[in-house]
């Protein structure tokens, strides 16, 4: 590999530019007052814009990860798919509760 000089460094103005070009980078709309204070337990949670799952960071004991793991390993699931499930299970027991 032949060694070659540092490229010019980028105007910061044509990265801003760039940066705010991207699609996820639109300005959210302006929030709409409400007529009617909402209650919390009417306050409905709306799906997120986006169908994409997201990445989340979890912390979670070594010994009930290793059990997640083999309970995921014996249904052929994954990792992040046993846990999505075990979340959506213990969701549906709170909304049937």
């Amino acid at each position: 590999m032949a060694i070659t000089k540092r490229p010019p460094e980028a105007d910061a103005r044509k990265v801003e530019a760039f940066i705010s070009g991207a699609p996820d980078a639109k300005t959210p709309a302006a929030p709409v007052a409400a007529s009617r204070p909402v209650e919390p337990s009417a306050a409905k949670v709306s799906p997120p814009a986006s169908s994409r799952k997201h990445a989340i960071s979890l912390t979670i004991a070594p010994a009930l990860l290793a059990r997640m793991d083999e309970a995921a390993a014996a249904r052929g699931l994954s990792r992040a798919a046993a846990i999505a499930d075990a979340c959506a299970d213990w969701l549906k027991s709170k909304e049937g509760a």
